[in-house]
């Protein structure tokens, strides 16, 4: 491949993984392909969702042997409190995206209403992003690109977030809006201010489990994502769960990428997830898919009397 048709795939592929040069409003946020199982990230009523203390930690590589391709990490956990109707967590994350990196810690406060066989949990979160970019590290085009030339150094960016979870055993839907807090993201040029800025994002999930026999049962589950000025996202899972052990299933982004899903449950305490996705557009043909792993711990999971499976 030629020096240029380099250059012009990583700066596709940079542009299309953020969206977000001085000059374009699209999508920011790191994006999940085992959302269902990584819902902290963005939603902060999740918080108690078990009953007890968890821990996840997701690692995502985006479109491997691309270079300056997103890679992702992300630390979540959260418990309820002797209060049952009251619970907390916190997100820690770091995303890398060519020369552009984010870092952030959020905390999470959630109060939960307790009904006969479900709960409806309203969650609150506050923290800070930290954002970096060694634009001028890049090889570019056109040197005179005024959107690449001044880096990014340490650009500190508090915000806070909401969300709604309603759930049972079998089924959950939510809505959340993690980062409600336009800040710049870019300094000005020669005194001239930029448009670039944290969007507001909306996520809406839903899923349900439906028992097909004893030993099979099946989860369909989908996320649709909306931010003003980029198009919309919809993700779709099926997912079947063998034995209380093994999780299969087949994932599909509208218009951006489709991919396999794994995870098994080693006991009642400890989870291991794994997601394959491939891209749907030609970026396909420069990379060797995206991999995507979790693991999940529960902990005091025994000292609690928890008669069924944790599905979500």
């Amino acid at each position: 491949m030629s020096k240029k048709n380099k250059h012009i795939l990583y700066l596709l592929g940079f542009i299309l993984s953020i969206g977000v040069s001085p000059s374009s409003n699209a999508q920011q946020d790191a994006q999940f392909s085992q959302y269902m199982f990584n819902t902290m990230a963005f939603n902060p009523a999740y918080a108690g969702r078990a009953g007890y203390m968890n821990a996840s930690i997701l690692y995502r590589a985006q479109w491997v042997g691309f270079e300056g391709a997103p890679q992702t990490q992300t630390l979540t956990a959260n418990t309820a409190l002797k209060n049952r109707s009251l619970a907390v967590g916190g997100n820690l994350y770091n995303d890398v995206i060519g020369p552009e990196q984010r870092f952030g810690f959020y905390g999470t406060f959630a109060y939960r209403i307790i009904f006969p066989k479900s709960k409806l949990s309203f969650g609150a979160s506050a923290g800070f992003d930290i954002f970096q970019a060694t634009f001028t590290s890049l090889d570019l085009i056109e040197n005179n690109d005024e959107a690449f030339i001044n880096d990014v150094k340490g650009k500190f960016m508090p915000n806070a977030g909401f969300g709604i979870y309603y759930y049972s055993e079998k089924f959950y839907v939510g809505l959340s809006s993690p980062k409600l807090v336009q800040n710049s993201i870019y300094e000005a040029v020669d005194g001239t201010p930029t448009n670039g800025k944290q969007l507001i994002s909306y996520y809406f999930t839903a899923g349900y489990v439906f028992p097909i026999n004893r030993d099979i049962k099946f989860k369909p589950a989908l996320l649709f994502k909306f931010t003003k000025n980029a198009p919309a996202q919809l993700d779709v899972n099926l997912n079947f769960l063998f034995i209380e052990k093994v999780w299969a299933g087949v994932m599909y982004r509208h218009n951006a990428a489709w991919g396999i899903l794994l995870q098994y449950n080693i006991n009642d305490q400890i989870r291991f997830g794994y997601s394959l996705d491939f891209s749907t557009y030609e970026l396909q043909s420069y990379n060797n898919g995206t991999h995507e792993f979790m693991f999940s711990y529960d902990f005091g999971y025994n000292r609690t009397k928890i008669r069924s499976p944790r599905y979500f």
